[in-house]
């Protein structure tokens, strides 16, 4: 709600409860802590903004969210507290404040200039908070480029009388650009009113009305993005909040492990669009600036072939060439799978045993004269999609994958390897029944191995892909958990925020992914492993009939029946997923970028603006609850689950290999629903399950 000063003073001194009741339901918070944080804080920020001079001025309080008296960002999950608007001279302004409810004493100074220690614990500095919104909104908001806007940024301390301690050196500079205020009388009636009049001299309101409905302004696809970052080595994301913190607190351990030569582990967790692959390629780029970090001492690691390929790709075509600091996971074994044949040749079948892979280990160090893996390891290793890292001490995880299990865990090798091992991951992503590393697993490593162990940082409750919708996010994860989400989420109607429609068959979802298309937009298919992929052995695939697709679905649209067919992503020599990712210049997805179909496994990592959903019979609504029906699964990274289900159904019983699959098959529509970044359109094969989408859509 856009709001003038002196209207926003007189419901917070006249009408602070039913203001704070209507907060609440905008934004679905209303716990005790917060509210009493609101009270306090809308109080002092009332207060501080008496002055007459400011009465005119407008002071954004909140959008529609989860975060109260917040201006959501465009196309993401964060918010600034307050932004006065208006003009300055002659342009448009914004200024952004930080309104911080923090108690005096709880704060001190941190080891780096975004970095401080509130309660014991290490945060992000509020001044680095607001210098990431700042930066947000000059380099994205399209109210902001279009009207050539100036925004700043700075922090109030509600509760706190002194701010030295988060102004003084590591913190000096950042505090320079970015002013903290305290709650004393000196600050709030001379520095902070002065502050914003340096800034705001007159009212906006054309300004302000533009702002509030401002739109994110750049191409988000994570590809384009990475490419540029390669090229110029200048970062195209704007990390906000927590990706800021996590990016803030991989610097600072990299500067100690390095200097002390010790080992160090850190866990950035978040769910699907939360900023995982933004942080592991800014901490590449910042690192990579280092004069004692050059050549290959700085990789990102890869656990899929998908990913490998993609990213090597992206490096490759630059003038960097820089394709070298792209490794694979497998890659950090103690020696390859061909070694451990020929011992197995030499030795006996039963040499290696997997669940004896430390002997092993050491047995592989006394053949090779007491060498372990690559001759020059990684200084630093950032690990991307690390919950897909193969830990094979549980059996079922000694899956045929190309890496050696007779070696024990991937991310062992990682940690004993690297000084320092960053490890992005969403264990819901994990979907294949060797994908199955904890953070609890990467905890006992590090320890064992003498690594300072960072504990996990998170970035839940960020949110930028599906128009910045964390809502849309939660509502996807508690449907496919229970089938019936706790709070509704609508699709937005028009331009701005997520979109989720419903076709009537594959025809339609074609037609409507081509207007996109037109539109200048990015667009794939997609669907689960619920077909056979039949044009594997296929090396030309435009030489494919059609009657040979894998997909061949009868359509009947008035006309008569036909056929829609398709073919799954095309994969040349077997590991190549580029091809369909980025379409390379003479790809058959170059030409047309509908023309395949892309698994989960393929898409995991990667967004598009828009994603065509084939939701098949492998996952379906049935008396109230989600079904698998294994005669439509074809997924082979759960291929002994699913033979095991079978058996328990044939004896009348869903067992825990049923469980599984059904839990694994559940993981593979959240990752097809979490790739858009603007909307998702969904042709359902099983009319129970459309229907049951419809319901909890509240449509139709």
């Amino acid at each position: 709600m856009l709001l003038e000063v002196q209207e926003f003073r007189r419901r917070v001194v006249h009408d602070l409860s039913n203001l704070i009741r209507d907060l609440q339901a905008e934004t679905g918070r209303s716990g005790a802590e917060e509210t009493a944080a609101w009270e306090a804080s809308l109080f002092k920020a009332a207060d501080v903004l008496a002055s007459p001079k400011l009465k005119d001025f407008h002071l954004h309080v909140g959008q529609r969210g989860s975060v109260v008296l917040e201006y959501r960002l465009p196309a993401s999950a964060s918010y600034c507290d307050l932004v006065l608007l208006g003009r300055h001279d002659s342009r448009p302004t914004a200024v952004i404040v930080e309104l911080k409810d923090w108690h005096p004493g709880s704060a001190r100074t941190g080891p780096a200039e975004e970095l401080v220690i509130f309660h014991g614990e290490l945060v992000l500095h509020p001044c680095g908070q607001v210098r990431g919104y700042v930066e947000y909104c000059r380099r994205f908001h399209s109210a902001v480029i279009d009207r050539i806007a100036d925004v700043h940024g700075c922090v109030y301390m509600t509760r706190s009388p002194d701010a030295h301690e988060l102004s003084r050196s590591p913190h000096d500079g950042l505090a320079d650009e970015f002013p903290i205020f305290s709650d004393r009388s000196e600050d709030a009636e001379v520095r902070f009113p002065d502050f914003i009049l340096s800034r705001l001299s007159r009212p906006d309101h054309e300004f302000a009305t533009s702002f509030e409905k401002g739109t994110y302004r750049q191409d988000r696809s994570f590809c384009v993005a990475i490419a540029d970052l390669i090229e110029t080595g200048r970062s195209p994301f704007a990390l906000l909040d927590h990706q800021r913190l996590a990016l803030a607190v991989c610097m600072e351990k990299a500067n100690e492990v390095l200097k002390s030569g010790r080992k160090a582990t850190i866990v950035i967790e978040g769910p699907p669009g939360s900023g995982k692959s933004a942080v592991a390629a800014h901490l590449w780029a910042a690192l990579r600036q280092r004069p004692d970090l050059q050549n290959d001492a700085c990789v990102i690691a890869t656990t899929s072939a998908a990913q490998r390929t993609n990213w090597r790709r992206l490096f490759e075509t630059t003038k960097r060439g820089a394709a070298g600091v792209v490794l694979s996971a497998a890659s950090y074994a103690p020696a390859t799978a061909r070694w451990v044949g020929g011992y197995l040749k030499r030795h006996g079948p039963g040499a290696l045993p997997p669940d004896r892979w430390r002997q092993n280990i050491d047995s592989c160090r006394s053949a090779n004269g007491g060498k372990l893996g690559p001759e020059t390891p990684p200084l630093i290793s950032i690990v991307d999609e690390a919950h897909a890292l193969i830990n094979p001490e549980e059996p079922r995880a000694r899956t045929p994958s190309g890496y050696p299990v007779a070696f024990g865990p991937q991310a062992w090798h990682i940690i004993r390897a690297s000084r320092l091992s960053v490890f992005l991951m969403d264990p819901a992503q994990g979907f294949r029944i060797r994908e199955n590393t904890t953070v609890d697993d990467l905890s006992q490593w590090s320890r064992e191995q003498g690594a300072d162990f960072v504990g996990s940082i998170s970035l839940a409750g960020a949110q930028f892909r599906a128009g910045g919708s964390v809502e849309y996010a939660t509502w996807v994860d508690e449907l496919l958990d229970t089938g019936y989400p706790a709070v509704p989420w609508h699709p937005a109607a028009g331009g701005a925020g997520m979109r989720f429609e419903i076709v009537d068959h594959p025809f339609a979802l074609e037609e409507t992914l081509r207007t996109r298309l037109l539109q200048g937009h990015s667009a794939r298919l997609a669907a689960s492993f619920a077909r056979p992929w039949i044009t594997a052995p296929t090396r030309n695939r435009v030489s494919v009939k059609s009657e040979r697709s894998d997909f061949v679905i009868p359509v009947d649209r008035g006309l008569g029946r036909e056929a829609w067919t398709r073919r799954w992503n095309y994969v040349p020599g077997g590991s190549d997923y580029t091809f369909f990712i980025q379409a390379p210049p003479g790809s058959p997805m170059a030409a047309d970028p509908l023309c395949e179909v892309g698994c989960p496994y393929v898409v995991r990592g990667f967004d598009f603006d828009w994603i065509g959903l084939l939701w098949l019979s492998d996952l379906v609504w049935r008396e109230g609850r989600w079904r698998a029906q294994l005669d439509h699964i074809h997924e082979t990274g759960i291929a002994a689950a699913t033979r095991g289900a079978r058996r328990e159904l044939a004896k009348g019983e869903e067992g825990s290999n049923y469980r599984e699959v059904l839990r694994r098959t559940r993981q593979a529509y959240r990752i097809l629903l979490t790739r858009a970044m603007k909307g998702v359109i969904v042709w359902f094969e099983d009319p129970e399950t459309r229907e049951h989408f419809k319901q909890a859509l509240e449509v139709g």
